[in-house]
């Protein structure tokens, strides 16, 4: 478990420290060692969710995928990143700028700490989504790239796979890019479309459509999302919500079966 929180809720940025799954902290030795544990592969939380919440959940997820594939190579690594605050939900739109620092951080982690010549792999959560794809274009600008990724629920837009001046070039480069949205996410469908647009005012941007809730689009100069790269499993059948990914059985041995390159993973 890699954490580069600085506090309990809210904070700042801090370490990173290694733990382990008992939670005691590892050396810096240790830290030092995990390049060596490659293949690797990144469980990422996503918006609203302080550090015990992020340890809970991630741990479980992790057991429940290795479980589902107890000869899957490498090693999982649960990050936790300070995407909350005091005063959360209301902060949402100043949160995609700690995904993106924490995104920072973890490319330089990799390319620099650990040195990895192997491509990671992520699976990723809600705003989660946004660290991995922006971790992977920075990877693919160091000429690591990543292999595999599994967006879950993603709080990103729904064209950000397809457009150029996104995230296109780093997920055209990756082995699998899988995507799993639900037309039942009440969240992405009401909430996200607010915050994206706040985001947008500060920041820049545009509104569009939650990736976690439509699945992949074009983008909007008719950019095509890439192909074979990525696929699409829409939940909208089973009823799945926001929320109910992590602490799902079914997804993480979806997610399991992307990681291991399973010819078209199922939801089972």
């Amino acid at each position: 478990m890699l954490d580069f929180r600085a506090a309990e809720v809210g904070g700042g940025f801090a370490g990173p420290l290694l733990f382990d799954e008992r939670g005691r902290v590892l050396d810096p030795g240790a830290l030092l060692a995990l390049g060596a544990r490659a293949p690797l592969g990144f469980l990422l939380h996503g918006f609203n969710v302080d550090r015990s919440a992020g340890r809970q959940g991630l741990s479980e997820f992790g057991r429940r995928l290795r479980a589902a594939h107890p000869d899957l190579a490498g090693t999982l690594v649960a990050v936790l990143w300070p995407g909350d605050d005091l005063l959360s939900p209301l902060t949402y739109a100043l949160e995609e700028r700690d995904a993106d620092e924490t995104a920072r951080r973890l490319a330089v982690l990799c390319t620099r700490t650990l040195r990895l010549r192997e491509p990671p792999s992520f699976v990723a959560h809600s705003l989660g989504c946004r660290v991995a794809l922006e971790t992977m274009s920075r990877l693919h600008a160091a000429g690591l790239g990543a292999a595999h990724a599994v967006l879950m629920a993603g709080a990103v837009d729904a064209d950000c796979l397809a457009r150029a001046d996104r995230y296109r070039a780093c997920v055209a480069a990756a082995r699998s890019v899988a995507v799993l949205h639900s037309g039942a996410d009440r969240v992405l469908r009401l909430a996200f479309p607010l915050g994206d647009a706040v985001a947008g005012l500060l920041f820049g941007g545009y509104t569009r459509t939650a990736l976690g809730l439509a699945g992949p689009r074009s983008g909007p100069r008719r950019e095509p999302v890439p192909a074979p790269t990525v696929s699409a499993l829409s939940l909208t059948r089973f009823g799945v919500g926001h929320f109910d990914y992590l602490a799902n059985a079914k997804a993480a041995r979806y997610a399991g079966d992307v990681l291991a390159g399973t010819p078209a993973p199922e939801y089972r």
